[in-house]
């Protein structure tokens, strides 16, 4: 039984030996060939043995985080500041070219406000010379008319203008009258208030612009009624 166990002993002497041999031989092999290398051999070791190793590269890493960190952190503010900058300058290009726009907007709109009253007035100032013509041809149509009737006639168209308070057209058309005409159509203001009429017209006559003064006094005089 002795002599049994002493070569069951041997046997697996030979045997864990012929192991770590085949496995010094395989592992010559990686490392000849370049499959392994010393920091592998490392790992192995100590996964074999449980310990959780670290590489030097992992080591390196790990040594090298905090200052990319830091040096990420760095750059990432500066980029925050320089998009920061960049955006308030963008703004601030934005209400410039907003503000220079409105300037140029209300130039515009000046020049045009401009051109447009001198339009306006051009149009007005004609209108006003048209209208002045019109009453002045309005005015000689009248006195040719006047002339051409006869002298009791002529007094009922005058007085039809003095009671539409156009004494200015009656005092015109009395004045540029041929004399002896004049004389006739006078000479048919004949009642007390045809005499009134004929003393306020002779007055004018002799006073132009009475009429227009006195009318303005009364009116002053007059009070103004409440809306």
């Amino acid at each position: 039984m002795g002599r049994l166990i002493a070569g069951l002993s041997v046997l697996i002497g030979w045997s864990c030996f012929a192991t770590v041999v085949s496995l010094a031989i395989v592992v010559g092999y990686a490392l000849s060939k370049g499959y392994l290398d010393p920091e592998k051999l490392e790992q192995m070791a100590a996964i074999a043995h449980g310990i959780e190793m670290v590489t030097k590269r992992e080591a390196e890493r790990l040594a090298a985080a905090p200052a990319s960190t830091e040096k990420a952190s760095l750059e990432a503010i500066e980029m925050r500041r320089a998009a920061i900058a960049a955006n308030m300058e963008l703004r601030e290009n934005m209400v410039r070219d907003m503000v220079n726009e409105f300037k140029k907007l209300q130039r515009a709109l000046e020049e045009e406000k401009d051109r447009f009253g001198q339009i306006v007035s051009a149009y007005e100032n004609r209108l006003e010379k048209d209208k002045e013509r019109a009453v002045a041809e309005g005015r000689r149509q009248f006195q040719s008319i006047v002339e051409s009737m006869k002298p009791k006639q002529a007094k009922e168209q005058l007085l039809l203008k003095y009671k539409e308070n156009k004494i200015d057209v009656v005092v015109e058309a009395m004045k540029n009258m041929e004399e002896t005409k004049r004389a006739k159509v006078l000479a048919e203001f004949k009642t007390p208030e045809d005499q009134d009429i004929l003393a306020k017209i002779l007055e004018n006559i002799r006073n132009p612009g009475v009429t227009a003064v006195n009318e303005t006094l009364n009116e002053l005089k007059t009070p103004r009624q409440g809306p």
